[in-house]
């Protein structure tokens, strides 16, 4: 008899850092069990409910969670962290309340929620630790999730999963060595979400405070979505005077491994609210290339300074038009990016991925059988 597993969480499109990972389990799963997935997917990038078609589509969402997940052997939702996101998923909880010992949560992100779990205090803290605490097992991408969570629940309920990079982006060795030995600019990528936070602006700035001769040696291509017309327009005004500045639109598949396979540096200077563990970083990685961040949320589990790339201060133009003059000049970018590129091929592959999940699951429905 096939085990019977719900899936509350988002699937592509968009595709996002949520989506992605949900959709390769998902392939993964359907394969030998029953399952049912409960879209969690919207329009938007933006984090939180934030319209009326949201807060109805909600309102289905629980209907459905209701009805579809009284006689599961598994549940399996991604939560939130935004205010009102969070709000929701007590909701769930509640909706779920005899199904908990069997609900394993899985946090993509980790800021938002740190705050929500850091106040210690207050009816959102003591509803999130009362459920939290009744759930079969919490997922989290890196140790520094692990660890705020480890002050409310029992660690041994906590998993600790990285992410990945799916595997049409990992690169070859003798193409990175060959880009590296190239005679031309050093190539500088940002794919991400065009939201607040994400740096791509503070890079612009940066750039335009390179005199001509480094701005002449760096190129920049920048591609993702935008949350509002007008504010992609506001980009593409700031760029439309630098020659080494290009703006790619959306990008996936093969335009998508390009842009990758062809950069020696990722620059992803991040201080968003509710950042995690980027994909795009393990992604840069798998494609060989130098990665220039910022010491944010989840990332210090997958970065050090001098060993993955550089460290630029959150919003600081200054100290990223710094990093831009010594990459320009740097002699060991190849030594970085292959050793990124070879970690990554140990680390973080999309079957690790799946496995980790797969265990984690197994375990569950086999106690539960036992029971």
């Amino acid at each position: 008899m096939k085990n019977r597993i719900l899936i509350i969480a988002p699937l592509p499109p968009p595709m996002t850092g949520n989506s992605l990972p949900v959709k390769i389990l998902y392939d993964n799963l359907k394969q030998e069990n029953d399952v049912e997935v409960i879209n969690l997917s919207k329009s938007s990038y933006s984090a939180g409910i934030n319209s009326l078609s949201r807060i109805i589509q909600i309102f289905k969402i629980f209907g459905q969670v209701y009805r579809k997940g009284r006689n599961k052997d598994l549940i399996y939702f991604t939560i939130s962290e935004s205010f009102a996101g969070n709000l929701k998923d007590i909701l769930l909880y509640l909706l779920l309340k005899r199904k908990l010992k069997v609900t394993v949560i899985h946090m993509f992100g980790g800021a938002g929620m740190k705050r929500i779990l850091d106040k210690k205090s207050g009816l959102q803290f003591y509803l999130n630790s009362f459920f939290l605490n009744r759930l079969r097992a919490i997922i989290v991408e890196g140790q520094t999730q692990a660890d705020f969570f480890a002050k409310v629940v029992d660690p041994r309920k906590i998993h600790v999963v990285n992410n990945f990079a799916e595997n049409y982006l990992f690169n070859t060795k003798s193409a990175i060595s060959a880009k590296f030995q190239e005679d031309c600019p050093i190539r500088v990528l940002f794919i991400s979400n065009f939201i607040y936070g994400k740096g791509y602006k503070e890079i612009v700035e940066a750039y335009a405070l390179l005199d001509k001769e480094q701005q002449r040696k760096t190129a920049i291509d920048f591609a993702g979505g935008f949350g509002s017309i007008e504010s992609k327009k506001i980009f593409l005004n700031s760029i439309k005077n630098f020659e080494n500045l290009h703006y790619h639109g959306l990008v996936s598949g093969n335009e998508k491994q390009q842009l990758y396979h062809k950069a020696h540096v990722f620059c992803l200077p991040t201080y968003y609210p509710y950042e995690g563990q980027p994909f795009c970083i393990l992604e840069a990685y798998a494609s060989g290339c130098v990665l220039v961040t910022t010491n944010h949320s989840g990332i210090k589990d997958v970065f050090q300074d001098k060993k993955n790339g550089f460290e630029a201060r959150k919003m600081d133009v200054e100290s990223l038009k710094n990093i831009f003059e010594i990459i320009s000049n740097s002699k060991n970018l190849f030594e970085i990016a292959n050793s990124n590129y070879e970690y990554a091929c140990k680390h973080y592959r999309s079957e690790r991925f799946v496995g980790a999940m797969r265990t984690i699951f197994g375990s569950i429905i086999e106690s539960r059988t036992k029971l």
